[in-house]
C-alpha cells in the first residue's frame, strides 16, 4: 500500500535526435517545451514552449519526420520546424480529452508514403473542415 501523495510512477522525458549539416540534434520534450540540444556538447540550439498548454501540462510526446518534431500535450498537437523550433501550426484537438498520445507518420492506406509537408497541409485542412462540421452539428459530423 503506498502512502498518500507517494508517485504512482515516474515520468520521463521523451528524447529523439537527427543529424544535420552541423552534427546530431537531441530533441527534449518537457514541461509544455521542446528544446533541441547539440548532441555533442549539449549547448541549446532552441527551445519552443508549445501553444495552447497549462502549467499542469507536464508530459509532451515528441516525433521526429524528416524536417518537423510534431509534439503533442495536454491533448493538443503541435508541428514544429526541426531547425528553427518555429511553429508551423497547432491543433487543439477539442472533443478529444486529454492524455497521452501516441504519433506515427508514414504511408497512408492507399500505401504512398505521405511527406511531412503533406502530412501538415492535410492536418490543417482537417482542422478547417472539423470546425465547419463542428459548427453545423458536433464532432461526430467530422468523422
Amino acid at each position: 500500500m503506498r502512502a498518500y501523495g507517494e508517485s504512482v510512477f515516474t515520468l520521463t522525458p521523451t528524447r529523439h535526435s537527427m543529424t544535420t549539416d552541423s552534427g546530431t540534434v537531441l530533441y527534449v520534450g518537457l514541461q509544455r517545451y521542446v528544446v533541441a540540444l547539440d548532441a555533442a556538447t549539449g549547448v541549446r540550439r532552441w527551445s519552443t514552449e508549445l501553444p495552447g498548454t497549462s502549467l499542469f501540462t507536464g508530459f509532451v510526446t515528441i516525433h521526429l519526420d524528416g524536417a518537423h518534431v510534431f509534439a503533442a500535450a495536454g491533448g493538443e498537437i503541435t508541428c514544429l520546424d526541426a531547425a528553427t523550433g518555429t511553429v508551423q501550426w497547432h491543433n487543439a484537438l477539442e472533443g478529444y480529452g486529454f492524455g497521452f498520445a501516441t504519433l506515427a507518420t508514414g504511408a497512408d492506406a492507399a500505401g504512398s508514403t505521405t511527406t511531412a509537408t503533406e502530412a501538415s497541409a492535410a492536418a490543417a485542412s482537417y482542422v478547417t473542415d472539423a470546425a465547419a462540421a463542428a459548427a453545423a452539428g458536433g464532432i461526430a459530423a467530422a468523422l
